[in-house]
């Protein structure tokens, strides 16, 4: 009783709220829902930084493996948090802005830059162990988009480049996209016809 009664409640107002979606009458309760769920995310997202911080407290005390990184990171969020809270407009001011542009969007970059190289030695070392053709097209594939990116290479090469990212990469990122719609669709059709529950709600 305590797992269905919780089930029956996020089943009826999930049922209101897609409603809202296609029923005039029903777009105040909607949109009244939209700013409850949006409230509980920005309080699960509080929630979440106060358990970072305590976890990673908790191995500068003990001073587990590697917990001077812990330290790095719990600095990183302050100050940030500080300058999100100094600054007039608050996250979405040019001091934030700043933060983002100058250093996190930096890191993401080496971050995509190095993952290319690391990608391509794993696909030589499954090579050498168990050449296959979809492991030789991946290396090959892999190998004309690293050189279409050096500008030394030419016109040729850079095009050749473009052409593999427009068509073949592009495709199979939409039929992900396309494939992780359809799951998300059903996976929350089950669960407002109540065939299904989250796996936090399971019996072990």
């Amino acid at each position: 009783m305590k797992q269905r009664i919780p089930t029956a409640v996020a089943i009826f107002f999930g049922w209101l709220t897609l409603l809202g979606y296609f029923l005039r009458p029903g777009y105040q309760v909607h949109h009244l829902f939209i700013g409850w769920a949006a409230t509980l995310a920005a309080v699960a997202l509080l929630l979440g930084v106060l358990n970072l911080l305590s976890v990673h407290l908790h191995r500068i005390a003990n001073q587990d493996r590697d917990w001077p990184y812990s330290i790095a990171l719990i600095l990183s969020v302050l100050v940030v948090l500080a300058v999100a809270l100094i600054e007039r407009d608050g996250p979405g001011g040019a001091m934030v802005a700043w933060v983002f542009r100058s250093v996190l969007f930096p890191l993401q970059a080496a971050a995509a830059s190095l993952l290319a190289f690391f990608l391509v030695s794993a696909a030589f070392r499954a090579m050498r162990k168990r050449p296959t053709l979809p492991t030789f097209i991946f290396v090959t594939a892999a190998l004309l988009v690293l050189l279409g990116t050096i500008p030394a290479t030419g016109g040729v090469m850079a095009d050749v480049r473009g052409w593999l990212v427009r068509v073949f990469s592009m495709a199979g990122a939409r039929g992900m996209l396309i494939g992780v719609a359809l799951g998300t669709i059903a996976t929350g059709v089950r669960m407002l016809a109540g065939m299904d529950r989250p796996h936090s709600e399971r019996e072990p």
